[in-house]
């Protein structure tokens, strides 16, 4: 019944906002929560008020409330900023990986990459792509460590096949 409620409150969200959303119903995404022209994974955690503009995410992702990702950007060296005025306005596609965590509040700008397994800091500004494994903050959000200092746990965390269910993967990592 909560994954029929779930899918009936996106359908919803897509008719409002007349976004275009290829969404599974393993996700457990809050009322609030606002996807635009978005391919969303399964078994992510979507926070309060968080605002996804073309966007495609992977498996089990973990969004915390408030994370603004992707959307357009104002040209200011144009006569006026104001989008509306403009017919060419360019939209990248911003990619997260599987297994991303961001904190609350983190703004990631269009057409970045959040590589597999990272972690963004609360309150960071993403600008750039955050490779895989890595932990970020601050504004500009910088690489303040990585996630494993053992090789053989990233080779372990790379070897999970994040489209499995949640038991077949915690079956996997008791191996």
């Amino acid at each position: 019944m909560k994954k029929l409620i779930n899918l009936f409150v996106h359908f919803m969200h897509a008719t409002i906002y007349r976004s275009k959303i290829k969404l599974s119903s393993k996700n457990k995404i809050s009322l609030s929560t606002k996807l635009y022209d978005s391919k969303i994974g399964k078994y992510n955690y979507f926070g309060p008020n968080v605002i996804m503009n073309n966007v495609i995410i992977g498996n089990y992702c973990s969004i915390a409330p408030n994370v603004i990702v992707g959307g357009m950007e104002h040209d200011y060296k144009k006569m006026s900023t104001s989008t509306i005025l403009y017919k060419d306005q360019i939209r990248h596609t911003t990619i997260i990986e599987d297994d991303v965590w961001i904190g609350a509040n983190a703004i990631i700008k269009m057409g970045v990459k959040i590589g597999k397994g990272a972690v963004v800091g609360a309150s960071s500004v993403v600008l750039k792509d955050v490779p895989p494994h890595s932990i970020v903050v601050g504004s500009p959000a910088k690489v303040v460590k990585k996630r494993f200092d053992n090789p053989e746990l990233i080779n372990k965390h790379n070897s999970i096949d994040f489209s499995l269910s949640p038991g077949e993967i915690n079956d996997f990592l008791s191996e």
